[in-house]
């Protein structure tokens, strides 16, 4: 090519032969570039270029029979695997068998595992019904249902997760078919119902333990609030029922509203009397007859005037003794004062 070049560089033209050679060049270096993208290439590996990655299906494609069959499953890891028949077969003889051989054996050696069925009962080695079982495939690298007799027909699945429609077995709930993506207020094709257990008594449990939900004689969803109530003030407890008192004092004495309950203590939550004249009262509390015992006084003597007077009634605790102590009211020597108290004793 260039000795052609050459010849027409003596060309009458010169600078159509220096053209000519400036294109030859470009066109020899183009294809010493592309000669050695190409030997680049062939050295190069597609990925992974050492060690290939396989990630297996946990799920197999249900597959129906109508005769004798076969219905293989690759473990690839898998650890456990569900295998479920259904249908109404007038007959069936099947079992489950598994191999360890390499993937690419044509005919492995297969060898029939144990069927444990999932609602609970003993290992078999092969079944005349359709059912549902679990299988352990540890160490395996294929297993099959191995259909040997069938009259009717079959649906075989095998997965290695838990699957999804809700049936029902004796004593168990089987998930095989979970409905998703189902918009708010619409009901279901599919539903599975939650139940929990009454008990008179609730259990008593100990560490490590685990029980049903719990109902009362209701119905209803018996739930223990204790971790969430106990750090609430007691009259603001919803679930705590308040109790009242009458006070209905004539005399300058020391009267006894609430009495001692074993080591419970008294919560005042509100007070309203009326006085016909300007007296004072004094709370206080605690053991022997009218709190005449380790008497300990709650308030000051507070004057109450004509009229009608509230103290607390917002919802909180106003005032409260110790453990193990009445409550009681000292009244001044004039007017009488009637009235209620409410509290919490816990």
């Amino acid at each position: 090519m260039l000795w052609r070049h050459y010849h027409k560089l003596n060309s009458p033209d010169p600078l159509e032969a220096s053209e000519m050679i400036l294109n030859a060049l470009s066109r020899t270096l183009a294809a010493a570039l592309f000669a050695l993208a190409g030997a680049s290439a062939s050295l190069a590996q597609t990925y992974p270029s050492t060690t290939p990655v396989y990630i297996p299906s946990a799920v197999e494609q249900p597959t129906t029979c109508t005769a004798a069959c076969d219905v293989t499953f690759t473990v690839s890891g898998v650890s456990t695997v569900s295998l479920q028949l259904v249908g109404a077969p007038s007959a069936i003889t099947a079992s489950v068998q598994g191999t360890n051989q390499a993937q690419s054996v044509s005919s492995p050696t297969w060898t029939t595992l144990n069927m444990i069925p999932i609602n609970g009962g003993s290992a078999i080695t092969s079944t005349s019904a359709v059912g549902f079982w679990t299988i352990n495939t540890t160490g395996l690298t294929k297993i099959r249902a191995h259909i040997t007799a069938l009259t009717g027909s079959v649906a075989v699945n095998m997965t290695g997760a838990t699957g999804g429609t809700v049936t029902f077995s004796s004593n168990s709930v089987i998930l095989a078919d979970v409905e998703a993506n189902i918009a708010p207020g619409t009901a279901p094709a599919k539903q599975a119902v939650v139940g929990a257990v009454y008990n008179s008594t609730p259990p008593t449990l100990t560490n490590g333990q685990t029980a049903a939900l719990q109902l009362d004689s209701d119905g209803s969803l018996y739930a223990n609030v204790r971790e969430y109530t106990s750090v609430l003030d007691p009259c603001q407890n919803p679930w705590n029922a308040k109790s009242s008192v009458p006070v209905a004092i004539s005399t300058a004495t020391t009267t006894q509203l609430v009495a001692l309950s074993g080591t419970t203590k008294v919560y005042v939550c509100g007070f309203t009397g009326a006085v016909t004249a300007t007296n004072t009262l004094t709370f206080e509390y605690g053991t022997g007859s009218a709190c005449g015992t380790g008497t300990t006084a709650l308030t000051g003597a507070m004057v109450l005037p004509v009229g009608v007077t509230a103290i607390g009634n917002s919802g909180g605790t106003v005032m409260s003794g110790i453990a193990g102590n009445a409550l009681c009211v000292l009244s001044g020597t004039t007017g009488a004062v009637n009235g209620v108290l409410t509290y919490v004793q816990q």
